[in-house]
Protein backbone atom coordinates (compact mmCIF):
# COMPACT_ATOMS: atom_id res chain seq x y z
CA UNK A 1 0.00 0.00 0.00
CA UNK A 2 2.85 2.39 0.82
CA UNK A 3 4.39 1.65 -2.56
CA UNK A 4 1.12 2.41 -4.35
CA UNK A 5 0.76 5.73 -2.55
CA UNK A 6 4.33 6.67 -3.42
CA UNK A 7 3.75 5.95 -7.12
CA UNK A 8 0.56 8.01 -7.19
CA UNK A 9 2.26 10.98 -5.55
CA UNK A 10 5.13 10.80 -8.03
CA UNK A 11 2.74 10.70 -11.00
CA UNK A 12 0.86 13.77 -9.79
CA UNK A 13 4.11 15.65 -9.23
CA UNK A 14 5.22 14.89 -12.79
CA UNK A 15 1.93 16.07 -14.22
CA UNK A 16 1.78 19.38 -12.36
CA UNK A 17 4.40 21.23 -14.48
CA UNK A 18 2.57 20.27 -17.68
CA UNK A 19 -0.82 21.29 -16.35
CA UNK A 20 0.54 24.60 -15.14
CA UNK A 21 1.98 25.62 -18.53
CA UNK A 22 -0.79 27.57 -20.20
CA UNK A 23 0.80 27.50 -23.69
CA UNK A 24 0.84 23.69 -24.06
CA UNK A 25 -1.87 21.99 -26.10
CA UNK A 26 -2.74 18.60 -27.59
CA UNK A 27 -5.51 18.30 -30.19
CA UNK A 28 -7.27 15.06 -31.07
CA UNK A 29 -8.76 14.91 -34.59
CA UNK A 30 -10.02 12.44 -37.17
CA UNK A 31 -12.02 11.62 -40.30
CA UNK A 32 -14.61 8.86 -40.80
CA UNK A 33 -15.59 8.30 -44.43
CA UNK A 34 -17.49 5.42 -46.05
CA UNK A 35 -19.90 5.05 -48.93
CA UNK A 36 -22.03 2.69 -50.96
CA UNK A 37 -21.05 2.13 -54.60
CA UNK A 38 -23.30 0.93 -57.41
CA UNK A 39 -21.79 -0.35 -60.68
CA UNK A 40 -24.23 -1.16 -63.48
CA UNK A 41 -22.05 -3.67 -65.35
CA UNK A 42 -19.64 -6.10 -63.69
CA UNK A 43 -19.30 -9.16 -65.93
CA UNK A 44 -22.78 -8.49 -67.27
CA UNK A 45 -24.46 -7.89 -63.89
CA UNK A 46 -24.89 -4.94 -61.56
CA UNK A 47 -23.09 -4.77 -58.22
CA UNK A 48 -23.38 -2.97 -54.90
CA UNK A 49 -20.30 -2.56 -52.71
CA UNK A 50 -19.11 -0.60 -49.69
CA UNK A 51 -16.02 1.56 -49.89
CA UNK A 52 -14.04 3.02 -47.00
CA UNK A 53 -12.17 6.27 -47.50
CA UNK A 54 -13.78 7.12 -50.81
CA UNK A 55 -13.60 10.91 -50.41
CA UNK A 56 -10.94 11.15 -47.70
CA UNK A 57 -8.79 8.54 -45.98
CA UNK A 58 -10.11 7.43 -42.60
CA UNK A 59 -7.77 8.56 -39.84
CA UNK A 60 -7.33 9.66 -36.27
CA UNK A 61 -4.44 11.62 -34.87
CA UNK A 62 -2.91 13.83 -32.22
CA UNK A 63 -1.12 17.14 -32.75
CA UNK A 64 0.67 18.85 -29.89
CA UNK A 65 2.58 22.06 -29.26
CA UNK A 66 4.69 23.36 -26.38
CA UNK A 67 5.56 27.07 -26.29
CA UNK A 68 9.29 27.55 -25.70
CA UNK A 69 9.24 31.35 -25.83
CA UNK A 70 10.69 33.78 -28.35
CA UNK A 71 8.45 32.51 -31.15
CA UNK A 72 9.68 28.90 -30.82
CA UNK A 73 7.45 25.85 -30.29
CA UNK A 74 8.13 22.15 -29.86
CA UNK A 75 5.60 20.19 -31.95
CA UNK A 76 4.61 16.59 -32.65
CA UNK A 77 2.05 14.70 -34.72
CA UNK A 78 0.94 11.06 -34.59
CA UNK A 79 -1.61 10.06 -37.24
CA UNK A 80 -3.01 6.61 -37.90
CA UNK A 81 -5.09 5.36 -40.84
CA UNK A 82 -7.78 2.71 -40.52
CA UNK A 83 -10.76 1.14 -42.27
CA UNK A 84 -14.10 2.18 -40.84
CA UNK A 85 -15.61 -1.00 -42.35
CA UNK A 86 -13.28 -3.52 -40.67
CA UNK A 87 -11.29 -1.57 -38.07
CA UNK A 88 -8.02 -2.73 -39.64
CA UNK A 89 -5.05 -0.38 -39.58
CA UNK A 90 -4.16 1.32 -42.85
CA UNK A 91 -0.73 1.81 -44.45
CA UNK A 92 0.08 -1.88 -44.27
CA UNK A 93 -0.72 -2.20 -40.58
CA UNK A 94 1.56 0.59 -39.32
CA UNK A 95 0.25 2.04 -36.03
CA UNK A 96 0.98 5.63 -37.05
CA UNK A 97 1.45 4.96 -40.75
CA UNK A 98 0.08 8.24 -42.05
CA UNK A 99 2.39 10.61 -40.17
CA UNK A 100 4.65 10.40 -37.12
CA UNK A 101 7.06 13.23 -36.42
CA UNK A 102 8.48 15.62 -33.85
CA UNK A 103 10.04 19.00 -34.51
CA UNK A 104 10.60 22.67 -33.86
CA UNK A 105 8.54 25.58 -35.20
CA UNK A 106 10.32 28.94 -35.27
CA UNK A 107 10.10 32.42 -36.84
CA UNK A 108 12.35 31.02 -39.60
CA UNK A 109 10.24 28.00 -40.51
CA UNK A 110 9.53 24.50 -39.21
CA UNK A 111 11.99 21.60 -38.93
CA UNK A 112 10.57 18.11 -38.30
CA UNK A 113 11.94 14.56 -38.03
CA UNK A 114 10.07 11.30 -38.68
CA UNK A 115 7.65 9.68 -41.14
CA UNK A 116 6.33 12.46 -43.38
CA UNK A 117 4.89 13.44 -46.75
CA UNK A 118 7.15 14.44 -49.62
CA UNK A 119 7.08 17.86 -51.31
CA UNK A 120 4.74 16.69 -54.10
CA UNK A 121 2.00 16.24 -51.50
CA UNK A 122 2.88 19.48 -49.71
CA UNK A 123 3.25 21.86 -52.68
CA UNK A 124 1.70 20.38 -55.87
CA UNK A 125 -1.21 18.24 -54.65
CA UNK A 126 -3.27 21.09 -53.05
CA UNK A 127 -4.34 22.37 -56.49
CA UNK A 128 -5.80 19.03 -57.51
CA UNK A 129 -9.59 19.01 -57.62
CA UNK A 130 -10.87 17.08 -54.60
CA UNK A 131 -12.45 14.26 -56.59
CA UNK A 132 -11.39 11.41 -54.32
CA UNK A 133 -10.20 8.33 -56.23
CA UNK A 134 -11.71 9.29 -59.55
CA UNK A 135 -8.63 10.89 -61.13
CA UNK A 136 -5.82 8.98 -59.41
CA UNK A 137 -3.40 7.08 -61.61
CA UNK A 138 -3.23 3.28 -61.28
CA UNK A 139 -1.20 2.43 -58.14
CA UNK A 140 -0.65 6.16 -57.55
CA UNK A 141 2.97 6.09 -58.74
CA UNK A 142 3.23 9.93 -58.75
CA UNK A 143 1.68 10.20 -55.23
CA UNK A 144 -1.03 12.76 -56.02
CA UNK A 145 -3.34 10.64 -53.87
CA UNK A 146 -1.10 10.94 -50.77
CA UNK A 147 -0.51 7.19 -50.66
CA UNK A 148 3.23 7.19 -49.92
CA UNK A 149 5.41 8.66 -47.17
CA UNK A 150 9.13 8.94 -46.46
CA UNK A 151 10.62 7.28 -43.39
CA UNK A 152 13.58 8.64 -41.40
CA UNK A 153 12.87 12.01 -42.99
CA UNK A 154 14.16 15.48 -42.11
CA UNK A 155 11.80 18.18 -43.40
CA UNK A 156 12.03 21.95 -43.56
CA UNK A 157 8.99 24.12 -44.36
CA UNK A 158 9.26 27.90 -44.65
CA UNK A 159 6.86 30.40 -43.19
CA UNK A 160 4.23 31.91 -45.49
CA UNK A 161 5.89 34.93 -47.15
CA UNK A 162 3.08 36.97 -48.72
CA UNK A 163 1.58 33.77 -50.17
CA UNK A 164 4.92 32.15 -51.14
CA UNK A 165 6.09 28.97 -49.38
CA UNK A 166 8.94 26.54 -50.04
CA UNK A 167 10.52 23.52 -48.41
CA UNK A 168 12.29 20.21 -48.77
CA UNK A 169 12.58 16.69 -47.34
CA UNK A 170 15.59 14.38 -47.04
CA UNK A 171 15.03 10.72 -46.14
CA UNK A 172 18.05 8.83 -44.78
CA UNK A 173 18.35 5.34 -46.24
CA UNK A 174 19.56 3.74 -43.03
CA UNK A 175 22.05 1.38 -44.73
CA UNK A 176 25.43 1.41 -42.95
CA UNK A 177 28.33 2.20 -45.26
CA UNK A 178 26.13 3.15 -48.22
CA UNK A 179 24.72 6.67 -47.95
CA UNK A 180 23.02 6.52 -51.38
CA UNK A 181 21.09 3.28 -50.88
CA UNK A 182 17.37 3.74 -50.10
CA UNK A 183 17.73 7.50 -49.66
CA UNK A 184 15.24 10.00 -51.08
CA UNK A 185 14.87 13.75 -51.27
CA UNK A 186 12.17 16.14 -52.42
CA UNK A 187 11.85 19.92 -52.85
CA UNK A 188 8.93 22.18 -53.72
CA UNK A 189 7.39 25.64 -53.64
CA UNK A 190 3.94 27.17 -53.95
CA UNK A 191 2.28 30.56 -54.29
CA UNK A 192 -1.26 31.33 -53.18
CA UNK A 193 -2.91 34.71 -53.42
CA UNK A 194 -6.67 35.24 -53.49
CA UNK A 195 -8.26 32.78 -55.92
CA UNK A 196 -4.92 31.76 -57.54
CA UNK A 197 -2.71 28.83 -56.53
CA UNK A 198 0.49 27.63 -58.27
CA UNK A 199 2.75 24.81 -57.05
CA UNK A 200 5.78 22.85 -58.25
CA UNK A 201 7.68 19.92 -56.70
CA UNK A 202 10.38 17.35 -57.48
CA UNK A 203 11.17 13.93 -55.96
CA UNK A 204 14.31 11.79 -56.32
CA UNK A 205 14.20 8.34 -54.69
CA UNK A 206 16.91 5.68 -54.78
CA UNK A 207 15.70 2.05 -54.67
CA UNK A 208 12.03 3.19 -54.61
CA UNK A 209 10.73 -0.31 -53.92
CA UNK A 210 12.22 0.07 -50.43
CA UNK A 211 12.54 3.82 -49.83
CA UNK A 212 9.20 5.01 -51.26
CA UNK A 213 6.64 2.48 -52.48
CA UNK A 214 7.56 -0.35 -50.13
CA UNK A 215 8.09 1.25 -46.72
CA UNK A 216 4.85 0.06 -45.09
CA UNK A 217 5.07 -3.07 -42.90
CA UNK A 218 3.19 -5.34 -45.33
CA UNK A 219 4.31 -3.70 -48.60
CA UNK A 220 5.95 -5.96 -51.15
CA UNK A 221 9.70 -5.51 -51.37
CA UNK A 222 10.31 -7.08 -54.76
CA UNK A 223 8.69 -5.94 -57.98
CA UNK A 224 7.95 -9.57 -58.94
CA UNK A 225 5.33 -9.60 -56.18
CA UNK A 226 3.53 -6.61 -57.70
CA UNK A 227 1.81 -8.41 -60.57
CA UNK A 228 -1.45 -6.71 -59.62
CA UNK A 229 0.16 -3.40 -60.58
CA UNK A 230 2.03 -4.19 -63.79
CA UNK A 231 2.19 -0.52 -64.77
CA UNK A 232 3.65 0.13 -61.32
CA UNK A 233 6.27 -2.62 -61.01
CA UNK A 234 8.68 -1.03 -63.49
CA UNK A 235 8.89 2.11 -61.37
CA UNK A 236 9.25 0.20 -58.11
CA UNK A 237 12.07 -2.03 -59.35
CA UNK A 238 14.16 0.88 -60.69
CA UNK A 239 17.41 2.03 -59.15
CA UNK A 240 16.30 5.68 -59.22
CA UNK A 241 12.85 7.26 -59.45
CA UNK A 242 12.31 10.89 -60.51
CA UNK A 243 8.93 12.63 -60.34
CA UNK A 244 8.17 16.23 -61.28
CA UNK A 245 4.78 17.82 -60.60
CA UNK A 246 3.33 21.23 -61.45
CA UNK A 247 -0.18 22.42 -60.68
CA UNK A 248 -2.36 25.49 -60.72
CA UNK A 249 -5.91 26.32 -59.74
CA UNK A 250 -8.19 29.33 -59.86
CA UNK A 251 -11.43 29.83 -57.95
CA UNK A 252 -14.40 31.45 -59.71
CA UNK A 253 -16.71 31.92 -56.76
CA UNK A 254 -17.92 28.44 -55.77
CA UNK A 255 -16.32 26.89 -58.87
CA UNK A 256 -12.60 26.01 -58.94
CA UNK A 257 -10.73 25.07 -62.12
CA UNK A 258 -7.46 23.14 -61.65
CA UNK A 259 -4.76 21.68 -63.88
CA UNK A 260 -2.06 19.28 -62.69
CA UNK A 261 0.85 17.88 -64.70
CA UNK A 262 3.20 15.12 -63.53
CA UNK A 263 5.98 13.14 -65.17
CA UNK A 264 7.59 10.09 -63.58
CA UNK A 265 10.78 8.45 -64.86
CA UNK A 266 12.55 5.31 -63.67
CA UNK A 267 16.25 4.66 -64.30
CA UNK A 268 18.63 1.75 -63.97
CA UNK A 269 22.09 2.80 -62.81
CA UNK A 270 23.59 2.73 -66.31
CA UNK A 271 20.66 4.65 -67.86
CA UNK A 272 20.80 7.20 -65.03
CA UNK A 273 24.50 7.80 -65.59
CA UNK A 274 24.01 8.30 -69.32
CA UNK A 275 21.05 10.70 -68.93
Amino acid sequence: MKYAKHCAATSIALLLPMLGHAQSSVSLYGVIDAGLIYVNNVNGAHQFATQAGWYQGNRWGMFGTEDLGGGYQAIFRLESGFSVLTGALGQGGAMFGRQAYVGLASPYGTLTLGRQYDSIVDYAEPARANTALLINHPAEFDNLGNDYRLNNAVKYASKDIHGFKFGGVFSLGGVAGDFERNRAYSVGASYSQGPLFVGVAYLDARDPNFSYYGNNPSSSTTASNMSAYRIFSGYASACTLNTFAASTSYAFGDLTAAVTYTTTCAFADSARSAA
